[in-house]
């Protein structure tokens, strides 16, 4: 462990001395402090992210779980590589299956970015600091909004209530409460092959996936009213924010830290998902992420911000959910400098994945805070150097 934290110390050290440290960490709050500085912070942590290969930062496993394996991850970089990082040069571990035909995965060290130079990361982090761009982005991850097309399309059952044959309640999906006939038909819209739902005024909500005209459906007075699927329009034109990792650019986000070194920020692959990861390096202080790109929020208006997050910790064989304390992050939304909304994750859904569990908590905007809006989130050291997971962000209207 000692020798592992010596090799990460000296690799940080290294990317301060090629490439300047990262500023010292302002209340998260102080959101005019906050930007001064936002760019240097990136170019610390693209350096972090050249450089990390040579490390084993600091007694850190993989997403995946402890590299007991009999490969030596980081076998191909020495110190050579680091200090031509300065120019073009990097690691030979590039993202690929297998770079160094040494047949060992090489998954748990994707890095980015790819060879570049000291430049080229300035001015991209010059430039996401100077004129952060008003921006709506949609990776598929906020749930679609539904809305019934009206009026309904000719020869379809939109609304209508009845029964089908009951031989063919084969093909259904349990029923699951909603809160509305939108959110069952988003259901559907986002369900495996459905082509038909039902919808109950206590909400009571099934989906079903074979063709609709097999399940016999006749129309009787029943208290359960039933839709094909092409009864709705569905749309994430209500998603005002919604990003990932899959192109493993962390150019429209920063990283500001109490002390240089203590925090890194990179792009890994955890449990087969790219992801952001911020890497503690110290066991005690504080990192302050910010998402560079502004977004519109409307007075008056609700909106839902929902992540999926996780550490490297392993998930308790016993109850089957991770260990890890996500009340260590807090996330903020911003607008004209000030905090609109700030909260601690908690009662996370589990997602199936390896530790991996969904956040969602829902905010409204005041008259006076619309406008150009902001997001940052903090981790607080955890004491056991841990390893920070996020997979996706979205922000929705609701």
């Amino acid at each position: 462990m000692f020798s592992a934290m010596v090799s990460s110390n000296a690799v940080a050290i290294l990317a301060i001395l090629a490439f300047g440290g990262v500023d010292a960490l302002s209340h998260p709050k102080d959101k005019a402090a906050l930007s001064t500085t936002a760019h240097y912070a990136t170019v610390s942590a693209s350096a972090y992210s050249a450089t990390t290969a040579a490390a084993t930062h600091g007694g850190h496993t993989s997403a995946s779980g402890p590299d007991d394996d009999y490969c030596d991850d980081d076998s191909a970089t020495t110190l050579s590589t680091i200090v031509t990082l300065t120019g073009v040069s990097q690691s030979s571990h590039t993202g690929a299956s297998d770079p160094d035909d040494d047949a060992c995965e090489d998954e748990d060290y994707e890095y980015i970015p790819s060879p570049t130079t000291l430049s080229t990361i300035v001015s991209v982090s010059q430039s996401a600091y100077s004129s952060p761009p008003t921006v709506v982005s949609h990776n598929g991850h906020a749930p679609k909004t539904c809305k019934a097309v009206a009026p309904p399309p000719a020869r379809l059952t939109c609304g209508t209530e009845g029964y089908i044959s009951q031989n063919e309640l084969t093909g259904r999906w349990p029923v699951q409460k909603k809160n509305s006939l939108a959110e069952c038909a988003t259901l559907c819209y986002t369900g495996p092959d459905c082509t038909a739902f039902h919808y109950r005024e206590d909400g009571n909500c099934q989906i079903f996936i074979k063709t609709w005209a097999s399940y016999g459906f006749y129309p009787s007075t029943s208290g359960t009213y039933w839709y094909q699927k092409e009864c709705f329009e569905c749309s994430d034109a209500d998603a005002i924010l919604d990003v990932d990792f899959h192109d493993r650019n962390v150019s429209n986000w920063s990283l500001k830290t109490e002390v240089d070194g203590s925090f890194y920020m990179d792009v890994q692959t955890a449990d087969g998902i790219p992801a952001l990861r911020i890497l503690e390096s110290a066991t005690e202080g504080e990192a302050q992420v910010n998402y560079l790109p502004e977004f519109e929020v409307e007075a008056e208006t609700t909106y839902e911000l929902a992540f999926n997050a996780r550490s490297n910790l392993p998930v308790n064989q016993q109850t089957g959910m991770p260990e890890t304390d996500f009340k260590l992050l807090t996330f903020y939304v911003y607008t004209h400098d000030d905090v609109i909304f700030e909260t601690i994750p908690v009662n996370g859904a589990w997602t199936g994945g390896q530790g991996w569990l969904k956040f969602s908590s829902k905010f409204v905007v005041q008259k006076g805070e619309e406008g150009a809006a902001t997001l940052a989130f903090t981790v607080h050291a955890s004491g056991s150097q841990l390893d920070w997971y996020l997979g996706y962000l979205y922000i929705k209207k609701v």
